[in-house]
């Protein structure tokens, strides 16, 4: 961005830079589900990241986080397992809802500990 506009520099180059990402957060997929997987992006410039639900050990469901803790199949079953924050805050409100119903749906076996205020 800044290459495209090489006039245009300091605070103002920040600034158009930062509504430009924010733009790009807002309008872009963050989890997309498939049928015995689903994929997220935990950073911007990062490729999919992804989980067999047969891999999820547990959930857990704050105000703002959903948290997602997995073991991959050719891990320890002693291992630790790893987590994914989901940050619902940056998924449209209308949508929160339903993804929440549809790890519900797709992970039947895995209580979903909830802490957020109902």
């Amino acid at each position: 961005l800044l290459v495209v506009l090489p006039e245009v520099n300091g605070p103002f180059a920040i600034a158009v830079t930062f509504l430009v990402l924010g733009i790009w957060k807002y309008s872009s997929y963050y989890v997309r589900l498939n049928s015995d997987y689903f994929e997220t992006k935990l950073a911007p410039a990062a490729g999919w990241h992804n989980v067999l639900y047969s891999e999820v050990v547990s959930v857990e469901l704050e105000p703002d986080i959903m948290m997602i803790y997995f073991r991959r199949h050719d891990a320890p079953q002693d291992s630790e397992p790893k987590r994914i924050k989901l940050r619902l805050g940056e998924i449209q409100e209308s949508e929160r809802e339903r993804l929440i119903s549809a790890f519900q749906a797709k992970l039947p076996k895995i209580e979903i500990i909830s802490n957020r205020a109902e």
